[in-house]
């Protein structure tokens, strides 16, 4: 809900701040330091216990966002975005590692189900909630922010009151509160960290190359070149210790790449139809529920006939295949035709099957004891993924805007739309037309690229086919009864 509660006041936050251009980190700023610290939040679950390592970070998380709210200017509201993600990346991950602690792997599937129905209902409110709260009025934006703050404290209190500090252990006292601290920090792997923190000099090139630095210039190259060698490193050390047996650091990040991509068709609603931020919401949940509904089918889907995870991934990638690339032809014209919101729920579908099942599928996979950091790697792909993704539309989007309208808007027109896209309200009807023909043809390219890369993921699935029998949920319940 955070992620699609925010990108629906994405413009209205831009009309009343200003920085268009800057859009995008308002969300990868998020998910930036979200995947740095999900590894950092692991050690501290393991130091002082799951209840108060999730207390901690609900702490952060709520009050960044509140100071998200209160925010003056476009670059104080990143800023408290990136400490936001902070917090909030010891809620779900710790949350998630809990779940599996819970229950039996091969209960998951069952569990499964009503964690996917509470994600379902947050995604979908994500969307028609901040639609609602922009549409109130000037500012009324902040809201979004704000919401934080009552749900976090009830949240708080449940917790505190209903969640055992000891879990999971059965003793009045959490055993990894009685490690030394020194143990403690000579199993994290500091390197594999400032290795991954390193690999973000991509998305901070993507983005700054068409706003501020050319292409050719020193620093996007220089910030390129420092990415390339962050990359190869980070794999080369992470392998190196999955390896060792004599490395007591446990992976920051096990070396899996399962491939994801976020669609987010809110701009184009906004900036090519002029619908509100309400109409924009509507408009996009057949893919906003499409994803966590594909979520919740897999999960029943898996327990009911004991489906082989990797028949899941490859139906979940079919989906994808046929909807994305629909999408990304749609049409040239500033319109959106009502079989768009068919492909859009095909594509939802497909990407929620997709997350859902590598979800469920890492407790049979990987050791007890690398579960963490199995963990940990689906969901840093994740939100890698989408960061990079938007760092990449980002720069097509500034690159094509300067390049197509440099001969149609005067220099004051082009940064105006640069700076806020409600701008183009006031141009003549043939400078409006001629942005809102620009901006199809950024988004369709946008879709394409993802596209592409979910036939990459479609290839990729099949990496998890193996010779004999395929991995299924009932496997571990007919290992337990032995």
């Amino acid at each position: 809900m955070e992620v699609s509660i925010v990108s629906t006041a994405l413009v209205s936050i831009t009309t009343d701040l200003g920085g268009f251009s800057e859009t995008s980190w308002i969300v990868t700023g998020f998910l930036a330091s979200y995947t740095s610290f999900f590894p950092i939040w692991i050690k501290i679950r393991d130091l002082v216990g799951r209840k108060y390592a999730i207390l901690v970070s609900a702490s952060v998380s709520v009050a960044f966002s509140g100071g998200g709210g209160g925010s003056s200017s476009i670059t104080q509201l990143i800023i408290f975005r990136v400490f936001q993600g902070v917090g909030a990346a010891g809620i779900y991950g710790v949350c998630v590692l809990c779940i599996y602690e819970l229950v039996p792997p091969y209960k998951l599937p069952t569990y499964g189900a009503p964690v996917a129905v509470t994600v379902a209902g947050a995604t979908a409110a994500g969307p028609l909630l901040g639609g609602a709260i922009t549409d109130a009025g000037h500012s009324v934006w902040r809201w979004i922010f704000y919401l934080n703050l009552a749900a976090g404290a009830v949240a708080a209190v449940l917790i505190a009151l209903a969640m055992p500090a000891s879990f999971p252990n059965d003793d009045d006292h959490n055993t990894a509160q009685k490690r030394h601290i020194k143990d403690w920090l000579s199993e994290l792997d500091i390197r594999g960290a400032l290795l991954l923190s390193g690999t973000f000099l991509l998305i901070i090139a993507l983005f700054e190359a068409s706003t501020r630095f050319s292409w050719s210039s020193s620093v996007t190259i220089g910030l390129l070149v420092g990415s390339g060698v962050s990359w190869i490193c980070f794999f080369i050390w992470e392998r190196y210790i999955t390896l060792s047996s004599t490395s007591k650091q446990q992976p920051v990040f096990s070396v899996a790449l399962p491939l994801q991509q976020k669609l987010d068709g809110h701009f184009r609603f906004r900036t090519i139809l002029r619908v509100s931020p309400l109409e924009a919401g509507v408009r996009l949940l057949p893919y906003v529920l499409g994803s966590p509904i594909g979520a919740v089918i897999s999960n029943l889907v898996c327990s009911k006939f004991n489906l082989a995870f990797i028949t899941m991934l490859l139906a979940g990638g079919i989906l994808q295949v046929i909807g994305l690339p629909l999408l990304a032809t749609l049409t040239t014209e500033p319109n959106f035709p009502r079989v768009g919101y068919f492909e859009e729920t095909l594509s939802g579908l497909g990407i929620g099957i997709t997350f859902s099942i590598l979800i469920l599928e890492t407790p049979f996979t990987a050791d007890p004891q690398d579960l963490a950091a199995a963990t940990g790697a689906v969901i840093q792909v994740r939100f890698l993924g989408g960061a990079t993704g938007l760092g990449i539309s980002s720069a097509l989007t500034n690159s094509l805007l300067r390049s197509r309208l440099a001969n149609t808007l005067s220099a004051e027109q082009l940064s105006a739309v640069l700076e806020s896209v409600t701008a183009i309200s006031g141009f003549s009807p043939a400078a409006q037309r001629a942005v809102q023909l620009v901006f199809v043809t950024i988004y369709n390219r946008q879709l394409a690229m993802v596209a592409g890369v979910g036939g990459a993921q479609l290839l990729a699935a099949l990496l998890v086919w193996k010779k004999g029998s395929q991995l299924r949920p009932v496997q571990e319940k007919k290992t337990e009864e032995r």
